[in-house]
């Protein structure tokens, strides 16, 4: 399959590079050509005429619990754990593995409309997220942190090693340090060192997690904690880290670990801000997360990078504290890395072209005085007029384009969460 992008506004990502007018030819899956002689490469099996629209690498979601979208506004104004308690947790008890494929659907179209092109997904049952990723064509990085006992781990990873590597990768991770007993964490070490595996993990997102980890752990922060533990010998990620002490981030910088900013989730449930100006400061990797449908009820980068900003100015009482290019570089650059995606980091020769054609005639987007500003400052999904992935375009002019049925997608999200909400009034 070879498609030409012709008239492209180009966005590379990459540092210094100012934006450019070019053409790109797509063969198959990847970026083989740029430029105006494209001739050569002709017949083409699909020509766009993009009109100076702007291409750029599409979104990475950071993370993500995709299949949560069955508790998407349910609730509002209950603190993290009062939620998971109340709310969350006796509704995952009657949940059947079916519910991770059609769940995961829902928030894999919203993720597609927002110009999310991957996302890492923590759940229950993720061969059943690599379905629905299989069937949408989604790029997605599962984390198996769902399964609690690790009992069944090398079964469910020779199932995953089934599916297009193009499409799904995984690796290890542990839902909270809270959510374990110590005897766990002293055996299931062994199975991360087994596979030389990165832990990825929330640590860090409230005050009050900290500090019942100290007390428990003779003063160890989580991150110490699992540092101690041998957790991070092949690195990781830590989601969320708003509360994060010196030490900690000497830890995360020594030992290639990533961080990951979910502002819209953690401002909804009132857990905290992460320290992102710092981390960035030292030369840690951090990128952006949605968290699920169900903490933060929207899907939307765009929503995501404008909270980043906002806060980190309100934090520092500094306005010029982070700029456009390093947030937009979270949602996209950083958050390839934290995904291992290291062929989608920016537009290039032999990249993937998991892309997306950012709308300048849209009305926030003019007049154009700085086009990254404008995305990180004003953007929102209605600026997404292409979402590519792997060379495939799945979501152009407010539609999708592959055969989803949609009705029966909303139709049987509807019926389970139905289902689910009835036990959850029963609790």
């Amino acid at each position: 399959m070879k498609t030409l992008l012709k008239n492209c506004r180009i966005l590379s990502m990459k540092d210094n590079e100012d934006i450019y007018i070019s053409n790109i030819v797509i063969i198959d899956s990847k970026i083989k050509y740029i430029g105006n002689d494209y001739k050569s490469y002709e017949p083409f099996d699909k020509i766009i005429d993009i009109n100076f629209n702007l291409i750029m690498p599409g979104f990475k979601n950071a993370h993500g619990h995709a299949p949560m979208s069955f508790a998407r506004s349910l609730t509002d104004g209950e603190k993290l754990h009062d939620w998971l308690n109340n709310t969350i947790f006796p509704m995952e008890e009657h949940l059947i593995k079916e519910d991770s494929d059609i769940f995961s659907k829902v928030s894999f179209l919203e993720y597609l409309q927002s110009g999310i092109t991957s996302s890492s997904e923590m759940y229950y049952n993720p061969d059943y997220i690599a379905k629905a990723s299989k069937d949408m064509n989604f790029k997605t990085h599962l984390v198996l942190g769902g399964v609690k006992d690790f009992i069944d781990a090398k079964n469910l990873i020779d199932e995953l090693d089934k599916f297009d590597k193009n499409l799904i990768n995984y690796n290890l991770g542990l839902h909270a340090e809270y959510s374990y007993d110590e005897s766990f964490f002293l055996e299931n070490v062994k199975l991360f060192k087994k596979y030389k595996s990165p832990l990825c993990i929330h640590a860090c997102e409230t005050s009050s997690e900290v500090e019942s980890c100290k007390k428990r752990h003779n003063n160890l922060t989580p991150i110490e904690y699992l540092y101690n533990l041998g957790y991070f010998t092949y690195g990781g990620t830590i989601y969320h880290g708003n509360y994060l002490t010196d030490n900690d981030m000497d830890i995360i910088l020594n030992n290639n670990i990533n961080v990951v900013t979910c502002p819209g989730s953690n401002s909804k449930l009132a857990s905290g801000i992460c320290p992102v100006r710092k981390l960035l400061d030292k030369g840690i990797n951090v990128a952006i997360g949605t968290d699920g449908p169900a903490s933060n009820d929207g899907l939307d980068m765009f929503y995501e990078m404008k909270l980043v900003a906002s806060y980190q100015k309100l934090e520092y009482k500094d306005a010029s504290i982070i700029k456009p290019f390093e947030i937009l570089k979270m949602a996209t650059v950083n958050g390839a890395k934290a995904l291992k995606l290291y062929d989608s980091l920016y537009i290039d020769i032999d990249q993937t072209a998991d892309l997306i054609e950012i709308d300048l005639l849209n009305p926030s987007n003019q007049p154009i005085n700085d086009i990254v500003n404008n995305i990180v400052f004003s953007g929102n999904k209605m600026m997404i007029k292409m979402t590519m992935i792997n060379g495939k375009i799945l979501y152009r002019d407010f539609s999708f384009c592959n055969d989803y049925d949609l009705s029966s997608i909303y139709k049987k999200a509807n019926d389970r969460k139905n289902s689910l909400i009835q036990y959850l009034n029963k609790k």
